[in-house]
């Protein structure tokens, strides 16, 4: 199983959207998504920068053979993101499968206390979580996207190298 997944690596590694431009392209369109990622922002928002920012980290694996030690740094930075996230997502998952499962018409009674509660604690955990989020966002996604394509493009030459 290993080497047909090493196989498929290799080939993704010789695509286009693998290559550091692209990275550089994406990592700008995640700067840029941090606004969505503002207080008030839809749950939609949140979980599109999550998948965003799990491209981000399969892209740097297939990186991470030219400079393992700092590649690795670097993905430890972004998984730590994608989990913020991914919990996010999982809240609000939760919390429209809760309010789907209430009752609904003329004959529904109002919210339990407990469920309210619930709803509270639930949307104050989110908020806790986005603003974690945005804040290892804001480090994750730091440098600048020219920066990041010259310095990746000695990256990628490295990883070719080692593939």
């Amino acid at each position: 199983m290993r080497s047909v997944r090493s196989a498929a690596w290799v080939a993704l590694l010789r695509q286009r959207e693998a290559q550091p431009r692209s990275l550089a392209q994406q990592r700008r369109g995640e700067a840029l998504r941090l606004g969505a990622g503002a207080a008030g922002a839809p749950a939609g928002a949140f979980h599109d920068w999550r998948k965003r920012t799990k491209y981000l980290g399969y892209q740097l694996r297939l990186l991470q053979p030219g400079w393992p030690k700092l590649i690795k740094a670097q993905r430890r930075a972004v998984k730590a993101l994608q989990g913020l996230l991914g919990e996010d997502h999982d809240l609000a998952v939760l919390t429209d499968l809760l309010a789907e499962l209430r009752p609904q018409g003329p004959t529904a009674d109002e919210p339990l206390a407990g469920e309210l509660a619930l709803n509270r604690e639930m949307r104050r955990q989110s908020e806790l979580l986005r603003r974690r989020a945005r804040h290892l966002g804001e480090i994750v996604y730091a440098e600048h996207p020219k920066a990041l394509g010259k310095r990746l493009g000695v990256y990628w030459t490295e990883a070719q190298r080692a593939a």
